[in-house]
């Protein structure tokens, strides 16, 4: 078990692009997401609305998999052959509230050099679980069409996630007590589904 999990830490950091894929025949849509901790570019970093099937397997090889509706359906499973894992999404959302937790403790264990104790950090707002049923609102001005905006509401999700976490890990390497000697910015706990289990329904 440990290995196992020591393991998917590896490929997880191995990886910091997730690719958004909704499918549909004749035409699927694609946003890729900078999830890196750090990136001096915007964090929705690529997108394709192709019916190629050479165009999307490419573009969603060697990246995490984040299947539209949470699940991957058997048409799609050629295309997405070559993935790193499924991301779970609200998974990841907990890992990450975890990790804040986690260093919101350990700062408020702390004193300062005087024996006093710190001032409360003012972490970064979560967003709110994903929920399938009710996306969050597409950014303005892009694609009106439900299958693009959607996917589009989708990969934004992750992208506010990622910038959270960005936020994180600056409050954690400026600060002795919570660095702990390690200054090299995490990346974002993604969580992925069991290998068997293709589906986040």
């Amino acid at each position: 078990m440990i290995a196992a999990t020591i393991e998917e830490r590896l490929v997880v950091q191995l990886a910091d692009v997730i690719a958004v894929f909704r499918y549909r025949e004749g035409g699927s849509a694609i946003w890729h997401v900078d999830i890196s901790p750090s990136t001096p570019l915007t964090r929705l970093c690529g997108a394709w609305v192709t019916g190629d099937a050479c165009t999307l397997r490419n573009v969603l090889a060697a990246r995490l998999l984040l299947p539209f509706g949470g699940r991957l359906i058997t048409d799609a499973t050629e295309l997405a052959d070559r993935t790193v894992g499924i991301v779970d999404p609200n998974a990841t959302l907990a890992n990450t509230r975890d990790r804040i937790s986690e260093l919101d403790a350990l700062h408020r264990d702390s004193k300062t050099a005087a024996g006093q104790p710190r001032a409360p950090i003012i972490w970064p707002a979560l967003p709110q679980p994903l929920d399938w049923a009710a996306l969050p609102p597409p950014p303005r001005g892009v694609n009106p069409d439900p299958f693009v905006a959607e996917t589009i509401a989708v990969a934004r999700w992750f992208a506010e996630l990622a910038e959270v976490w960005s936020k994180v890990e600056v409050a954690r390497t400026s600060r002795q007590h919570l660095a702990c000697g390690d200054l090299t910015p995490q990346p974002l706990p993604v969580a992925l589904t069991p290998t068997d289990d293709r589906s986040l329904a």
